[in-house]
C-alpha cells in the first residue's frame, strides 16, 4: 500500500500580516513555501510563478552587484503581496455579506471568484 499526502505551509496569513518574510539573506521562498496562496483556492499557479521570476531576477541582482538577495526579493515580491492582500479582503467579507441572504452570497462569491481567476500576476 503507497500513502501519500501534500503539506501546504500554513504560512499565509502571517506572509499577509507581515509577520513572516519569504526571504532571509540569499534564501528566497517562492509559491505555496513563501505563503503565496490565493485565499478561495488555496492554490496558486500565478503567484508561484511570478515569485519564482522575482526570486531569479533578485539572486541574479545580489550576484551581479553583491550583497544578499532578500532586500531585492522583499522589495520586488510586495506587489504581489498587495494583491492577495486584496482577494483576502474579499475574503474575509464573504460572511458579513451572507448575512444579505442567499442572493447577496451569490452574486458576491460570482464577482469574487471572477476577479480570484482573472487575476493576472504577469503585469505586477
Amino acid at each position: 500500500m503507497w500513502r501519500d499526502g501534500c503539506v501546504i505551509a500554513d504560512l499565509y496569513d502571517d506572509l499577509l500580516k507581515g509577520s513572516f518574510l519569504p526571504a532571509r539573506e540569499n534564501v528566497v521562498l517562492v509559491g505555496d513555501a513563501g505563503g503565496m496562496l490565493l485565499p478561495f483556492t488555496q492554490k496558486g499557479i500565478g503567484s508561484a510563478l511570478k515569485s519564482g521570476v522575482l526570486a531569479a531576477e533578485s539572486v541574479i541582482e545580489a550576484i551581479r552587484g553583491g550583497g544578499m538577495a532578500e532586500e531585492r526579493y522583499l522589495k520586488k515580491v510586495r506587489a504581489v503581496i498587495t494583491v492577495l492582500k486584496g482577494l483576502r479582503s474579499l475574503h474575509m467579507r464573504m460572511g458579513d455579506i451572507a448575512k444579505g441572504g442567499p442572493g447577496a452570497l451569490s452574486e458576491a462569491m460570482g464577482a469574487y471568484i471572477e476577479r480570484t481567476l482573472s487575476e493576472n500576476f504577469d503585469e505586477l
